[in-house]
């Protein structure tokens, strides 16, 4: 007598009870299986390194999406570093303004004006991702040219490398047009006309909260960590950073190559 034969012949209820048994050890084999296979892809991705293919593989879009090959070394990493927040992050604003016209795109009356921008692929769109948030932007609008967006991840990373958890930053202001500094400047004595937020290469980040995420921290103390990775990443000549302390952010401009 078959396997088959022998199932239908027994009473109802037992074969029930091996028809779930058979459901359930088929889940469980699957569940084993894909297991494998998730094991396998992670022994391929330390093989592979840390490329592009091993980033786009497990941090995904918009996480591990990279818009240049610009990468963002260290020159030596201060994990523990005293920070002195006004003496170290004092770019001034023709500095970083300097470095944005270099860098950046041509400042755009209209926010209507960024779309061909976008197109053309000098302007790239932000998105909320594992390694920062975007405030409730009113005076900005998220684009940033590729080096800028590229630099904000490796920061974001850094971060979170320095924190020990997965608590993002926040973004407060991107990119502005002439008439977002104009409406900016009605109330506000630090917008200058010239804003280096026109170019798309310029960032705040702001230091009093966070969008907490793992470990404890309190506000303070990743205050300091992120402030220990903006200052590795300046000391190794990729942006250019000023402190300020009456808007409570880092006002920071991606540096061209």
């Amino acid at each position: 007598m078959s396997l088959f034969d022998k199932y239908w012949s027994l009473p109802a209820r037992q074969r029930r009870a091996v028809g779930w048994g058979v459901v359930v050890a088929a889940i469980v084999l699957f569940l084993l299986l894909m297991w494998g296979v998730i094991k396998g892809i992670e022994s391929l991705a330390e093989w592979l390194g840390e490329g592009p293919l091993t980033e786009a593989i497990w941090k995904g879009f918009p996480e591990g999406k990279r818009w240049t090959d610009r990468k963002f070394e260290l020159r030596e990493k201060h994990p523990k570093r005293t920070m002195h927040l006004s003496k170290d992050f004092n770019d001034i604003n023709d500095t970083q303004l300097a470095a944005a016209m270099r860098l950046g795109i041509s400042p755009c009356t209209k926010r209507e004006e960024f779309e061909g921008l976008l197109n053309d692929g000098k302007l790239v769109t932000l998105e909320n991702c594992k390694y920062y948030k975007l405030d409730r932007l009113t005076h900005s609008v998220p684009y940033l040219v590729p080096e800028a967006a590229d630099f904000l991840l490796a920061l974001g990373q850094l971060f979170q490398e320095y924190s020990g958890t997965e608590t993002r930053f926040i973004v407060t202001s991107v990119l502005r047009s002439g008439s977002d500094v104009g409406s900016l400047s009605k109330g506000n004595v630090n917008a200058t006309k010239n804003s280096c937020h026109c170019y798309g290469t310029t960032i705040d980040i702001t230091y009093n909260r966070f969008d907490h995420h793992g470990a404890a921290r309190s506000d303070g103390q990743l205050k300091v960590d992120l402030s220990r990775a903006l200052w590795d990443l300046k000391n190794a000549g990729h942006c250019y950073v000023k402190f300020e302390r009456k808007q409570a952010c880092f006002h920071l401009t991606v540096r061209p190559r």
